[in-house]
């Protein structure tokens, strides 16, 4: 069932990015697509916002899987049978913990060591919560009175999908972690996203945004 759904979510998304139609009614679509699914109200937020903001598809899609637990880390790759257990399944930056999707984008010391300089690059206290939903949402309320709640959505997003493609560098690349580059990778992906790519552009250039980032939410 749960593989169903997965794949029904990739057709739809082949399907809208064809036709390339109204947001709100392929959200609604997408939504009925997982009629067996209890989705709360907070989860219902999450993806719509998700759904709206100015980012990727590609990204769309790793939040959602993010936000579902359905990434391929270590602990759902052991679930799946596709490595044992008893095989390496620690943190991929190098922790022993056990790799998981709290763990990697909320407590592993790297991961905080990004999300609290980020939070310092807005000029907010950072106060992690204990999952990657509730942490998308205090994100976006924390910075409803400095930006719309779809901005605000695309930095979360962007600092999770920095931390994974790091991540991915380190064990597929042999690739050095380095938290300030994973933060120079979120400043200018946000920047890029929110500023270039999007309808509803932020109106600053790429200094002003490493500099002063909630000038131009």
């Amino acid at each position: 069932m749960k593989e169903q759904m997965l794949r029904s979510f990739f057709r739809i998304v082949t399907y809208i990015t064809a036709r390339e139609k109204d947001k709100v009614s392929d959200y609604d679509m997408l939504v009925q697509q997982l009629p067996d699914v209890e989705i709360d109200i907070s989860f219902k937020t999450v993806w719509s916002l998700v759904w709206r903001s100015w980012i990727p598809s590609k990204v769309k899609i790793f939040a959602w899987r993010l936000f579902k637990d359905r990434l391929a880390t270590k602990e759902q790759l052991a679930k799946r049978g596709i490595i044992e257990l008893n095989d390496n399944v620690g943190c991929g930056f190098g922790c022993n913990s056990l790799e998981n999707s709290q763990h990697l984008f909320l407590f592993c010391q790297i991961a905080a060591g990004v999300w609290g300089a980020v939070y310092q690059w807005l000029g907010l206290h950072h106060q992690s919560q204990i999952v990657c939903y509730m942490d998308f949402l205090h994100m976006v309320g924390v910075l409803k009175r400095n930006c719309e709640k779809r901005r605000a959505s695309v930095l979360w997003i962007t600092v999770c999908w920095c931390i994974w493609t790091h991540r991915n560098n380190v064990i597929f690349n042999n690739g050095v972690i380095d938290i300030a580059e994973i933060v120079q990778s979120v400043k200018t992906h946000s920047w890029w996203w929110l500023a270039i790519s999007s309808k509803h552009k932020v109106s600053c250039n790429y200094y002003e945004w490493c500099h002063s980032p909630l000038d131009y939410m």
